[in-house]
């Protein structure tokens, strides 16, 4: 990985702003520098369902990543302390066909409306002991 911070940039959700999230979330990623920053996009569809996806960032905003990245659901949780992962913290546990787990060493939500911008996602984030990018839980409610 040569050293790049890997980047979870969430976005969808089941709010009314699902598809302005959808669009932010290409503009973030296609800013940021792929020298610095490994990307791993996580959707979150209209019903809850949290995904991974891996294909071109210009089907985030026609909706077309949803149909590809179907089979990789994604739960979020704990670092798991095995032999395996003595010091990586394992927050993304993937269930398509070759993954068993996906790193990322912080979290930047790309959500609106609620669910994401009241303070809920980065609750969850703080619970889980994951990093991420923005206000704080407090912070969220009182925006």
């Amino acid at each position: 990985m040569s050293g790049k911070k890997r980047i979870g940039v969430i976005f969808g959700g089941q709010s009314s702003e699902h598809e302005v999230s959808r669009v932010s979330a290409q503009s973030v990623i296609s800013n940021l520098d792929k020298n610095k920053y490994e990307v791993v996009m996580i959707g979150i569809t209209r019903e809850g369902k949290w995904l991974a996806y891996e294909g071109p960032i210009e089907k985030l905003s026609t909706g077309e990543w949803q149909t590809i990245a179907e089979t990789n659901r994604v739960s979020i949780g704990k670092p798991v302390q095995t032999g395996d992962f003595n010091s990586a913290r394992e927050i993304l546990r993937v269930s398509g066909a070759e993954r068993k787990g996906k790193k990322i060493d912080i979290a930047f939500p790309v959500l609106h409306g609620a669910n994401g911008e009241d303070g809920t996602i980065q609750g969850l984030f703080e619970l889980a002991d994951i990093p991420y990018v923005g206000c704080g839980v407090l912070g969220s409610i009182l925006a």
